[in-house]
């Protein structure tokens, strides 16, 4: 997790100055250093000191926020003879002797426009942003699993990793399709697509063929994420979709910080303990109560940048897990995201099986899978850079998911026994899992963890129902017809 940031100015040379407010208003998720480059210039800086009077004019400028958590990143952007370039995040395996180095070879030897081919062949979570005559190239990992937003209005074109700081300028924001190319020029904005989803017929696989090669592909998956790495923490539940993280991890030969949270007295917090310990892995709990919750609802909400209850029910134990892991001088949490979705997880996609069909249940994972960068990727790795705390998420893999959409879903449901993501139940058992994790019923995190119950009590405390309760307590922190811009300070 850093921070990104680019803006063209239609009218005038003060792109440099609005990208350098930006990435003061992203603060909050880097620690190291800041630079922003334009077409002919760049400077990196170690403070937040006003520095208006230095920043250069330029009609097109790139940004960067600094978060160490590995010794091999550096400050950035990175300025070549011919372009500007910011990359934001890893790839999966990482390349040689750098990812930085790497793009910047490339693009050296076959051309700034080449971002195509970037995202076209390497898997990964990541933006990057390049700086090339006087235009901006920006592109988005194909699964967007970090936050990207981009707009304009009638001055200024810009793109930034949170849609606070696009706030700041006055403009309205949406995300970068993942997968996309946006290239900004004082013309305007136009995207392109540049990778997409495999769309083959469904697999003809058995039941025993899939496992095999699910166990496969999610081992490759999680030893990718987490070879560069000495420690790292797992977003733990106890379930199916954790404990196969874990146990992996395992097997590629390291032992993980399992984080588990939840409310006091519960049986799920006892039970995610029983599987750490038939795991043989260490465990941390961080228990909270009513009032921890309410402290942290307008934080939250200042981050998820969305008045949704459900969002923040769910952000908000994602938020104690990434406190928790970072306290503990961890720098990397996995997490399970994305498995539902691929393994038909949810109780809806039994109904939609049961009452509709096959077509009709590949065709809402598919859907639903390809937007987990609205419903959670952004919203997660947005509580956690708060946290200086990198997410990755071994399920969002090219490979591995590319397979396990076009798996029948007669593989992923059972609906004699009512049993979901009945494979991957399968593939886990088969590296191992005790089968009292890998049946283990699928529950949600904001009723096992039980803020839902804790928000409603709450709201209902304030007279109100959640969903305005959730409302009245964004619209605090971004009031309506002011600035957009939220004070972390302050809250």
């Amino acid at each position: 997790m850093v921070a990104i940031a680019a803006v063209r100015d239609k009218k005038g040379k003060e792109a440099a100055e609005k990208t350098y407010e930006m990435l003061k208003t992203l603060a909050h998720r880097f620690n190291h250093s800041y630079g922003i480059a334009t077409r002919n210039s760049i400077f990196i800086i170690k403070n937040h000191a006003d520095l208006t009077d230095e920043i250069p004019e330029a009609n097109a400028a790139i940004g960067y926020g600094l978060c160490k958590t590995q010794p091999k990143d550096q400050p950035q952007p990175i300025l070549e003879e011919d372009f500007t370039l910011a990359l934001e995040g890893r790839f999966f395996p990482s390349q040689n002797p750098s990812d930085l180095e790497f793009v910047c070879e490339l693009l050296k030897s076959r051309g700034a426009e080449k971002i195509q081919e970037i995202i076209e062949k390497l898997d990964g979570s990541y933006n990057l942003a390049i700086l090339h005559k006087g235009n901006i190239l920006i592109g988005r990992d194909p699964f967007g699993t970090r936050p990207l937003y981009y707009g304009e209005n009638s001055r200024f074109i810009a793109i930034a990793s949170e849609k606070k700081a696009l706030w700041k300028l006055g403009i309205e924001s949406e995300p970068l399709p993942p997968g996309t190319i946006a290239a900004i020029s004082r013309d305007g904005i136009k995207l392109k697509k540049a990778r997409s989803f495999d769309e083959t017929a469904l697999k003809d696989a058995t039941e025993e063929e899939a496992a095999k090669t699910i166990q496969r592909l999610i081992f490759e998956a999680v030893k990718e994420r987490i070879l560069d790495l000495d420690k790292f923490a797992i977003a733990f539940s106890g379930g199916l979709d954790s404990s196969l993280l874990a146990l992996t991890a395992k097997k590629c030969g390291f032992i993980p910080q399992l984080i588990s949270v939840g409310l006091e007295g519960r049986k799920e917090t006892e039970e995610a303990v029983s599987s750490a310990e038939a795991l043989g892995l260490p465990i941390k709990l961080k228990i909270f109560n009513e009032q921890d919750v309410e402290a942290v609802i307008p934080k939250v909400l200042w981050l998820i940048e969305e008045p949704d209850p459900v969002k923040l029910s769910i952000a908000i134990p994602l938020f104690f897990a990434a406190e928790t892991a970072s306290e503990n001088g961890l720098r990397v949490m996995l997490a399970g995201q994305g498995s539902d979705e691929l393994f038909a997880g949810y109780k809806k996609y039994l109904q939609i099986y049961s009452e509709k069909g096959e077509k009709a249940l590949y065709a809402a994972l598919r859907e639903d899978f390809l937007n987990c960068y609205r419903t959670n990727f952004e919203r997660d790795e947005k509580v956690c850079a708060f946290h200086k705390l990198e997410l990755r998420l071994p399920y969002a893999d090219w490979e591995l998911s590319n397979y396990a959409l076009n798996l029948p879903p007669k593989l992923k449901i059972t609906l004699e026994a009512g049993q979901r993501k009945t494979v991957l139940r399968k593939a886990a058992e088969k590296l191992g899992l005790p089968a009292s994790i890998a049946n283990k019923p699928k529950k949600a995190i904001q009723y096992t963890t039980g803020v839902t119950s804790i928000l409603k009590k709450i709201a209902k405390r304030k007279g109100l129902n959640l969903q305005k309760y959730v409302e009245k307590v964004f619209t605090e922190i971004f009031p309506k017809g002011k600035s957009h811009e939220g004070n972390s300070h302050n809250l």
